[in-house]
């Protein structure tokens, strides 16, 4: 990760995309394929079958849209994937052109996100492992997504010709994808130490990498701490900040001066249904989704815990304290400069 973000952005960052995505939709595609033809193994019980697994992803559930906490789940993980509320789309727009196309290739990147964790993502392990394993036994190990994916592709890639070297591949792909996903959320930090700090990009990735590994020395050694900060930091706090950066956007920035913003350069029309979604709606349900869970649930999260998870509390803390004074520190110098 580290040798990518030191190449910095064309030469490092999107090489690895070019190759690693594309190559890694296309062989989903083909075990989406597979997966859907799938047979039952001898033996298997009634609820053993693609259409099973189908319904274990696709069946509402309309008395869980009661729970704030499944709209917080839900939400998180979409700003998550398309890298909304963690600086990671600021810092990456800083290095776009004024008159690039922004609407189609927000368009492009967030369909084909969704394609690829809906359908794709959604198909494939799940729907095979109700296949091999049953609702049952799907539901237990659904808890953990490295339980799933690992258990459930090792079956599929055996009913695969050649599976061996397809499993190998797709495994590499994956930790390509995961690379990409690493590389995204350093580059922010990275960005702040070398533009604030006036050092150059391998000294800023090198300052960076060594407070990650020092930093995730704890998560890794202590169980519980890398739950509570997934949780925090990737789903509570992504919506909290995507629902200020909305209020900034549409109301601090102004939606006429964002408007100009998005639609300068698009080699599409924008809806103007976008500007009353940007300006109202989207504020409004990011709102009632963090109203709703801090009524519901934020005073059972936060009153359990033990030590570890205080202990995970504090470092995130800690961590949002630095971060801003880094911040702080590298708008005063850019304002001394202008100045």
């Amino acid at each position: 990760m580290l040798l990518v973000l030191a190449g910095g952005i064309s030469r490092g960052i999107e090489r690895l995309a070019k190759v690693a995505l594309p190559a890694l939709f296309a062989l989903a595609v083909v075990l989406v394929i597979r997966v859907l033809t799938l047979d039952a193994p001898p033996g298997a019980g009634p609820d053993q079958s693609v259409a099973a697994g189908l319904g274990f992803v696709w069946n509402p559930r309309f008395e869980e849209l009661a729970n704030a906490k499944v709209w917080l789940a839900a939400a998180g993980q979409v700003f998550f994937t398309i890298s909304v509320g963690w600086g990671i789309i600021h810092t990456y727009t800083s290095y776009v052109r004024p008159d690039d196309d922004i609407a189609l290739t927000g368009l492009s990147m967030a369909s084909l996100n969704e394609f690829a964790e809906v359908v794709l993502g959604g198909t494939i392990a799940i729907t095979a492992a109700v296949v091999f394993f049953g609702v049952t036994a799907t539901q237990e190990i659904a808890t953990s997504t490295f339980d799933l994916g690992f258990n459930s592709m090792a079956v599929i890639f055996q009913e695969l010709p050649l599976g061996n070297a397809i499993g190998a591949l797709w495994f590499l792909l994956l930790f390509f994808a995961g690379l990409t996903s690493a590389v995204a959320i350093t580059q922010p930090m990275v960005a702040l130490i070398q533009e604030g700090f006036s050092l150059t990009r391998r000294r800023a990735v090198a300052i960076t990498g060594l407070a990650l590994f020092v930093l995730s020395q704890p998560v890794l050694l202590l169980q519980g701490m890398l739950d509570e900060i997934d949780f925090w930091a990737g789903t509570f706090c992504l919506l909290l900040f995507g629902f200020v950066e909305v209020l900034i956007f549409a109301w601090a920035f102004g939606m006429e001066r964002g408007w100009e913003e998005i639609t300068r350069g698009a080699s599409i029309r924008v809806p103007t249904l976008v500007r009353t979604l940007l300006r109202w709606v989207t504020p409004v349900f990011l709102g009632l989704i963090l109203l709703g869970f801090s009524i519901q649930s934020l005073p059972s999260v936060i009153g359990t815990g033990g030590t570890t998870i205080w202990l995970a509390r504090g470092l995130m803390v800690a961590l949002f304290v630095a971060i801003a004074a880094m911040a702080r520190h590298a708008l005063r110098r850019g304002a001394g400069e202008v100045s």
